[in-house]
């Protein structure tokens, strides 16, 4: 297989806010779940978010640091099974 060629005069991003968009291209989907780096992307509500997961706190009111894992992982995982997605980043 060839190996494709790059524009000789590509020097990627390089102002500030470049390199900070390029860093999110691994994620702008969110199906790379992992508990301990979760988060709402910057086109999702993060006060949706944090909505549901003090709903979810309330009525299972944790008792101790395993069932608070527990919700939060329940919260995360409905959070990326039915997110409101902007349009441009489709799931």
């Amino acid at each position: 297989m060839r190996r494709p060629k790059f524009h000789p005069n590509s020097t990627g991003p390089i102002t500030i806010e470049g390199n900070a968009a390029v860093s999110q291209n691994r994620t702008v989907h969110g199906l790379n779940y992992n508990p301990d780096t979760f988060r709402v992307l910057a086109c999702e509500d993060q006060s949706q978010y944090d909505g549901l997961l003090k709903a979810l706190m309330d009525e299972q009111t944790p008792q101790d640091t395993t069932e608070t894992l527990l919700v939060t992982s329940m919260a995360q995982h409905r959070w990326l099974f039915v997110a409101p997605v902007a349009p441009e980043f489709p799931r």
